[in-house]
């Protein structure tokens, strides 16, 4: 019994060793180089000064608010948007749902720098969007379009993994009680409202909380199609990571702003968590 559990451990040596050095190494340093003065060649001491330019500092601080402000505007939309398109394509045939799945799943398997220069081609003073609309509007350099034109790209490339996972929860489902809900008389909504919703209800939390998770986090659409944006509102706290940690080389500084970034998306996701508890 014994000689198992220690070939069990052998087996997991690998995991551990990958979480120890990309994972819990790089926490405990982000934690540790938050209180000092770092840069390339040298590491001061100064307490907690970085998390005081962080609060001080307006050009940080607006980064946090638009990271907030994307996670209020796509999170919700990136879970209820997938919901509504798994529902009315599950009640396809099955050869239909499957083209639905890939449709939709094939952008999130493209780089996001493509996904940016296919964007930045269609939103361009003269492209796509401007010739359909007989507009010359410049989406992606003038407020507010180009944050919610950051939306847009975020929302369209991030559908399809919900979709998949919306429609897994609903074949799980019982379909004797749909049949029973048929005899009963009940409409294809009513079955959605009361059979549908409440039983795939854990499978929304769960969605709710990766979106809000990942919106969060989002910096290359804004990197690489915005730059920030003018007044930098399209800045997110992520990028403002990289741009301390690279752009300055105030690694203390981006240490901080994550150890707070953390702790923001902590508690968007213990809100988010506390919400669907008492929805069931």
């Amino acid at each position: 019994m014994k000689k198992k559990i220690s070939s069990g451990y052998i087996f997991i040596l690998p995991a551990v060793i990958w979480f120890i050095v990309f994972n819990a190494y790089p926490i405990f340093r982000s934690l540790q180089l938050s209180f000092y003065d770092a840069g390339v060649m040298h590491a001061e001491f100064i307490g907690f000064q970085n998390f005081v330019t962080v609060f001080t500092s307006e050009r940080i601080m607006k980064g946090f608010v638009n990271s907030i402000k994307f996670t209020l505007v796509c999170a919700p939309i990136l879970t209820f948007l997938p919901l509504i398109i798994a529902m009315l394509g599950f009640k396809m045939k099955n050869k239909l749902q499957v083209g639905i799945r890939f449709a939709f799943y094939l952008p999130s398997l493209t780089a996001g720098v493509i996904i940016s220069i296919v964007w930045a081609w269609l939103l361009r003073p003269t492209g796509l969007i401007n010739v359909i609309t007989g507009t010359d509007i410049a989406w992606l350099g003038t407020n507010p379009f180009a944050f919610f034109s950051i939306c847009l790209i975020l929302i369209c490339g991030d559908l399809g993994l919900a979709i998949i996972i919306y429609m897994a929860a609903m074949g799980s489902i019982n379909s004797d009680l749909y049949d029973a809900a048929k005899l009963d008389g009940c409409t294809p909504f009513q079955e959605d409202r009361y059979i549908t919703l409440p039983l795939i209800a854990p499978t929304i939390g769960f969605i709710f909380f990766i979106k809000i998770v990942a919106v969060a986090q989002i910096w290359q659409y804004p990197y690489l199609l915005t730059g920030g944006g003018i007044n930098r509102a399209t800045t997110t706290a992520v990028l403002e990571i990289y741009n301390q940690a690279f752009k300055f080389g105030k690694y203390g500084l981006a240490s901080a702003i994550g150890v707070l970034f953390v702790i923001m998306v902590g508690i968007m996701a213990f809100v988010q968590k506390r919400f669907f508890r008492g929805e069931r």
